[in-house]
């Protein structure tokens, strides 16, 4: 009886071990059973997180490149309006200052297109994505850098890429240019401005000279003093010999002056829409007020002049030069076909000089943002800091001469772009 007991002992103390070992076991798989469904669950608001951040990528990728296709062809039109104003004004740049207009013109566009994205669902209101980007020139184009942050629930994801827009091939020339940058260039001749011929002969007054509004000429070589208010608006004037006069009292004003041989001045006042060709050499004194304003100056010989200041004009000189301070230099192109010495230039915006010899220049401020530059084959000290040396005749001529025919042989192209995701998250 007592060992059926002991039995009975030993088989209770074993069932109660099973029952034991089993409750430990459902107890730990309920465990994993929670713990991986906490997993997943961050795992899924994890991936959803990343979903929403990609969408947010492509999604400002695509507003980037819609507003570049909406204003592509809106810009070409506006450089090509540029360039075909600059030719028509004997004004001459590079390929490169057209590429470059065209990328300031779409990064300004961009910029004030382009504002934050945020996105929000309406069947989940937890779920969002907010983009935003920043812009800059890099070298021939554009870089838009650009994020993107998904949520949802209380996991953020950030995701960040990069769009590279190309401008470079965006102006070519045409296949028809056979790569030679002389094709439809020619360095100027400082015969720009027409001989009028034959005109009557100018009524003199005391020599107190009012030519406003009169077309004529003085035969022979003619002087004028400081005094006597010499008067030019409106007016054609030629001198069939050499002009000499004092200081000029008074603006010219839309007129034309073309005089055969030489000319000598002292100081002069403004010169508004003033046409002057000067067969011979010249000497001027000091450019007063606004100096040249809508002008053109062709000197076939020699010049030596002071102080002067250009807006939208233009200066040729055939033989060597000598000129003051340029005060100031705006949308303006000087050339000299031989050397020249500077004593300093003020730069604004769109403005070329170029030597066709050695050059020897004093200081050089230059607040274009690079769209003004100084050309020349040699300078004076050697590799004059702000002078860009060229001794190759073909790129020289690229560089400063002007367009010969109406049409531009460049064609424009399209811009090359290109995107750069970083999935460190």
């Amino acid at each position: 009886m007592k060992k059926i007991m002991n039995e009975r002992g030993y088989a209770l103390v074993t069932v109660l071990l099973v029952i034991v070992i089993f409750m430990m076991l459902a107890f730990s798989f309920m465990g994993q059973a929670t713990s991986s469904i906490k997993q997943n669950s961050v795992i899924e608001d994890n991936s959803q997180s990343v979903a929403l951040a990609e969408m947010g990528i492509v999604y400002y990728e695509h507003a980037v490149r819609n507003v570049y296709e909406t204003n592509h062809q809106k810009v070409i039109d506006e450089v090509k309006a540029e360039q075909q104003n600059d030719i028509q004004n004997k004004i001459s740049h590079p390929d490169d200052y057209y590429r470059q207009r065209a990328v300031s013109k779409m990064e300004n566009i961009l910029k004030n297109t382009l504002t934050s994205i945020t996105k929000t669902f309406e069947d989940n209101p937890s779920a969002s994505f907010t983009s935003s980007g920043t812009i800059s020139k890099i070298t021939n184009g554009l870089r838009i850098e650009f994020s993107s942050t998904g949520a949802e629930e209380n996991k953020q994801t950030t995701i960040t890429a990069a769009l590279i827009i190309d401008f470079t091939e965006w102006v070519k020339r045409d296949e028809d240019d056979g790569g030679s940058n002389e094709t439809g260039k020619t360095l100027p001749t400082g015969n720009e401005i027409k001989d009028p011929g034959k005109l009557s002969s100018c009524s003199k007054n005391n020599k107190k000279e009012d030519f406003t509004g009169s077309t004529c000429q003085i035969d022979g070589s003619v002087s004028y003093g400081n005094n006597d208010q010499l008067t030019f608006e409106n007016s054609t004037f030629k001198v069939d010999g050499a002009l000499t006069i004092g200081n000029m009292n008074k603006d010219i004003v839309n007129s034309t002056l073309y005089i055969t041989g030489s000319m000598q001045t002292e100081n002069m006042n403004s010169l508004t829409k003033l046409r002057l060709h000067v067969s011979g050499s010249a000497a001027f004194g000091h450019f007063n007020g606004q100096g040249l304003t809508d002008s053109m100056i062709e000197i076939g010989g020699s010049a030596t002049m002071q102080n002067i200041k250009l807006t939208k004009s233009q200066m040729y000189i055939g033989g060597a030069a000598s000129i003051g301070h340029i005060n100031g230099m705006v949308d303006s192109y000087i050339f000299v076909n031989s050397d020249a010495t500077i004593t300093g230039v003020d730069f604004g915006n769109n403005s070329t000089i170029c030597i066709n010899g050695t050059l020897s220049i004093g200081t050089i401020n230059n607040n274009s943002n690079n769209t003004s530059k100084i050309y020349a084959k040699a300078t004076n000290p050697r590799n004059k800091n702000g002078v860009i040396t060229i001794t190759n005749p073909a790129e020289f001529k690229n560089v400063c001469g002007r367009n010969t025919g109406g049409e531009s042989p460049i064609s424009w192209g399209d811009s090359t772009i290109t995107t750069e995701y970083d999935y460190q998250y």
